[in-house]
């Protein structure tokens, strides 16, 4: 590709400018601040566009910096340039609130698409982040020796694991760093609620653990209780019977003194054989026997007393028949009365001096009576305690069925946050990603040995004159430069090799990177540092290997050189 005439509408500085480039050296001169930086970016923004920025990063993007302080609506500019033997226009409004592009082949008429890809095919696509880094060379003066030394290394390294040198390896690392801190912090505010979760699935599932051993308690104890019922009760029986034994013994003895005290002599029939009920029965004999014989004589009294009344005899026989009669019926009574309470508790007496005694029917229907009560309240706590224990176990049951389904919910909760960890896979791919950077880095030195390293090292050897033969890259990285006596770090070259170092790096990288399609090579103000011998060189080479070069300068020693050099260099003056 090569640009034949750029049309600059309005874009910074310049306006209604027209400038015609042509092959091989163009020199650019003017005073600082005549429009050679503006002219540079005018052409990349030709090519590129003009990405706008957001936020207060727009108040110092290119868009701000060339946007036109005057009739903005005019920030805009034409280009011409031919590629494969065909001219081509190129038109660009760059205006936020008009944008508009056009590519139209001015050999063939064709209308292109820039959208749909068609520039990009043109320019041998190369993007531009490679534009930037290889065939647009900025001035390099500004920085400091250690700032470009540092900038040389990590753009000697980009071009081992990148296509267009735009990567910078240590801010890729540190950006890396930063990304996997915060992935970590992530994983750590996960773990710290992924854990709180868990402890609260452990808390309850604790809880449960001491519901159950609890009923577990209670169900033992109630079993328990059973057995030291059935145990008292059995102690209980045993005991009362020995104590009815006890107080039977203790009742017969009693019995007999008893007996011994109340034995009359007219019971002694009773000891010669004669039992209770005949001795009853000769007793009421007797007693009947004299209440009819005083019965008799009370009535014969009453009679004469009766007769001596009717009759004239004396008075005092009437009074004596009447008391005799008295007291005759008086004993009579008292006698019966004797004989019946006598008799009544003779009867009364149990047979064997087993006085007050129950019968052993009636001792065997009370046992009976008691046992069935007993067992009645043994079948009734029984089965309260059965009741119970049922209950117990089935609260057991659910709380068993409880824990299960959290100690389930627990393991499927821990599995889940180990597959779906995604902190930790974002953070395993970063420290991969750390770890191929490394070893890319440590393996860059075999890959500049063999193409780009004896490129570098060609070049910086014919622009320097021959003064260095060779560039090396250790394994940390670090850039030394042979000559033909002695091997010289890096940082122990001037400023001006440096800067010689780092545009042979850009000059090899550009012609691996622009294969496809020659760019025209962008220098502003690149050999403020060189002398004059190796800045004739460098024009040199240049002149030899370059279809087209735009050198941007406030001097006129280039041109000067260029015309003792013969060399057919075109110039351009802004004013």
């Amino acid at each position: 590709m090569k640009i034949r005439q750029l049309q600059i509408h309005s874009f910074g500085k310049l306006k209604d400018r027209e400038i015609i480039l042509e092959d091989g050296i163009n020199i650019v001169y003017g005073s600082n601040e005549s429009g050679k930086s503006t002219m540079h970016a005018f052409i990349r923004a030709m090519l590129y566009g003009i990405q706008r920025q957001r936020g207060r990063a727009a108040r110092n993007d290119t868009y701000s910096h060339y946007e036109p302080w005057e009739n903005s609506s005019f920030f805009s500019g034409r280009m011409r340039f031919e590629s494969g033997g065909k001219i081509f226009r190129l038109s660009r409004n760059f205006y936020k609130n008009d944008i508009k592009e056009e590519l139209i082949c001015e050999t063939d008429g064709e209308c292109l698409s820039i959208a749909q890809g068609d520039l990009e095919v043109l320019l041998g696509n190369v993007s531009e982040s490679v534009f930037d880094n290889t065939i647009s060379v900025e001035q390099l003066r500004s920085r400091t020796g250690d700032e470009l030394d540092v900038q040389l290394r990590n753009f000697m390294a980009n071009y081992e694991g990148s296509s267009d040198g735009e990567l910078d390896i240590e801010k890729a690392k540190d950006i890396l760093k930063a990304q996997k801190k915060e992935y970590e912090q992530k994983q750590r505010l996960e773990l710290t609620k992924q854990e709180t979760q868990k402890k609260q699935f452990t808390i309850k599932m604790e809880y449960v653990q001491e519901e159950l051993q609890r009923i577990e308690e209670q169900i033992r104890q109630r079993k328990s209780e059973w057995l030291q019922y059935k145990s008292a009760k059995d102690a209980t029986r045993h005991g009362e019977i020995a104590e009815s034994d006890r107080q039977s013994t203790a009742l017969q003895r009693e019995t007999e003194k008893e007996k011994q005290k109340r034995e009359q002599p007219e019971d002694k029939q009773l000891r010669n054989g004669q039992s209770p009920q005949e001795g009853v029965k000769e007793f009421t004999k007797r007693s009947d026997q004299g209440s009819v014989i005083g019965a008799v004589a009370g009535i014969l009294c009453f009679g004469l007393a009766v007769i001596s009344l009717l009759s004239k005899f004396p008075g005092w026989i009437t009074v004596v028949s009447t008391i005799l009669g008295v007291v005759i019926l008086g004993g009579l009574l008292l006698v019966r009365a004797i004989s019946r309470n006598n008799a009544g508790g003779i009867a009364d007496k149990p047979p064997n001096n087993q006085e007050e005694h129950p019968s052993d029917h009636q001792i065997d229907s009370d046992d009976e009576f008691a046992e069935q009560e007993e067992a009645k309240r043994q079948k009734e706590y029984k089965k309260h305690l059965r009741w119970k224990i049922e209950q117990l176990a089935e609260a057991q049951k659910e709380k068993m069925m409880q824990f299960e389904n959290l100690q389930a919910d627990y393991e499927e909760y821990c599995s889940i946050i180990r597959e779906d960890d995604k902190n930790q896979v974002e953070i395993d791919s970063i420290t991969m990603a750390l770890a191929s950077i490394e070893e890319i880095s440590s393996n860059m030195q075999k890959y500049w040995e063999k193409d780009l390293h004896q490129r570098i090292s060609a070049i910086m050897q014919e622009i320097t004159a021959g003064r260095y033969t060779g560039v090396e890259v250790t394994d940390s990285r670090r850039i030394a430069l042979h000559t033909k006596e002695q091997y010289v770090p890096l940082e122990q070259v001037s400023h001006g090799t440096i800067e010689q170092l780092y545009f042979s790096l850009r000059m090899a990288a550009a012609e691996y990177l622009c294969q496809e399609e020659t760019m025209p090579v962008l220098l502003d103000e690149v050999f403020a540092m060189y002398d004059e011998e190796r800045m004739q060189a460098a024009l040199k080479w240049l002149d030899e290997n370059k279809e087209q070069v735009l050198i941007f300068t406030c001097r006129k020693r280039e041109v000067e050189i260029a015309e003792q050099m013969n060399l057919q260099a075109h110039k351009i003056l802004l004013h």
